[in-house]
């Protein structure tokens, strides 16, 4: 994405992110940590494809503050909808596993701004 947009997209992907990783455990398909485990994968995937395609490196400040944004709307949303993971039962729990896949997805889409490579331009 061009530099001045990074923060939007970094944002947006987060929120989407969060929300794709609390549905697959709030219909019980998978546990938060397999939700962890698949961004571990995709952002070992990006830098790997960075490492092949090469390129410049100039990580973008605010970033990650960006992707926790996105985080954050996304959990305050489901918590506002009520919505609960199926393996929890007390609002403490809730919270909890919601904080942790914001945060996961929050610092996946930051890291991943981190490897990926930019033009010299941008």
């Amino acid at each position: 994405a061009p530099r001045a947009i990074r923060p939007v997209v970094a944002f947006v992907g987060a929120l989407a992110v969060t929300l794709v990783g609390s549905s697959t455990v709030v219909a019980g398909w998978h546990r938060p940590s397999d939700v962890v485990a698949a961004l571990g994968v995709s952002l070992a995937w990006t830098a790997l494809a960075a490492v092949v395609v090469g390129g410049h490196r100039r990580p973008l400040r605010g970033l990650l503050v960006a992707a926790g944004a996105g985080a954050v709307v996304a959990t305050g949303f489901l918590v506002s909808l009520g919505v609960r993971p199926a393996v929890t039962s007390t609002p403490l729990q809730v919270c909890l596993v919601y904080g942790f896949l914001a945060v996961a997805a929050g610092l996946t889409v930051a890291l991943m701004e981190r490897v990926a490579p930019t033009t010299p331009e941008g």
